[in-house]
């Protein structure tokens, strides 16, 4: 028995210095490809500003359409890195910051694409007491415009999305609700596996790298919080399920 459990304690030595080795090499990779996109972003921003000259507008639209999807690449190697260091060095930048200030600002960047898609958005806000949270400020609002981001892309035209704050003494619950696709039973489990997507999302196309929910449970387990996803919501009607993801972070 001393034997298997010495055994067993080098094995797992090993694979958390394997582990470690491949988050440094995920973080050398990736920053390597983070460059050669970051200068194209360069090339396309002073073409699309016109310092070189007019644009047709059918060519204008196409190079618009380039530099918003280099942009969201970076956005993704940014995630990626991030949790790769977060994974590396266990650790988070503490600090104080008002959730609030964080939301409006997620939700007045989104105001077009909102419009654009006719989906209505509300903020309810039913905490009895306005505190400020402890803990890295950037990663959770890498969390909430996540969830935002999914809640907005997976709900269908003229949708809802509802945003819901509520505390106790010791908690502050955060819950985010759509109208949209939702997610099938059977998948509920897997939503925070690295790399996994759900099947109805695969089936209508939806584009995606199942890293996000992985982030985010991360994120919120650091700041000894817990998330649910479950589908149907509690906004969400017949033919569109919609999804709920709550979380529960501690002041």
């Amino acid at each position: 028995l001393y034997k298997l459990e010495q055994d067993l304690v080098e094995s797992f030595e090993k694979l958390e210095q394997a582990e470690k080795e491949k988050q440094k090499y995920i973080m050398a990779v990736v920053h390597e490809i983070k460059a050669p996109l970051t200068a194209v972003i360069t090339y396309l921003d002073i073409v699309l500003k016109k310092m070189l000259g007019p644009i047709v507008p059918e060519v204008e639209e196409r190079l618009s359409r380039c530099f918003t999807r280099v942009n969201e690449a970076v956005g993704l190697i940014n995630n990626v890195l991030r949790i790769s260091k977060l994974r590396l060095l266990n650790e988070i930048v503490k600090e104080e910051f008002d959730l609030t200030d964080i939301l409006t600002s997620l939700i007045n960047s989104r105001k077009q694409s909102l419009e654009a898609k006719k989906i209505e958005l509300k903020l309810v806000d039913e905490r009895s007491e306005i505190k400020t949270l402890t803990g890295d400020k950037f990663l959770m609002e890498m969390v909430l415009s996540n969830l935002l981001s999914n809640a907005m892309k997976y709900t269908n035209p003229e949708g809802n999305i509802r945003i819901h704050l509520s505390n106790t003494d010791k908690d502050l619950m955060i819950k985010i609700s759509d109208d949209g696709i939702g997610i099938p039973k059977q998948d509920l489990e897997k939503m925070f596996g690295d790399f996994f997507r759900a099947s109805n999302a695969k089936r209508d196309g939806f584009e995606g790298t199942g890293l996000g929910l992985t982030i985010v449970k991360q994120v919120i387990s650091k700041h000894n919080g817990t998330i649910e996803i479950d589908s149907p919501s509690d906004i969400g009607k017949e033919g569109r399920p919609g999804t709920t993801a709550l979380i529960q972070i501690p002041y």
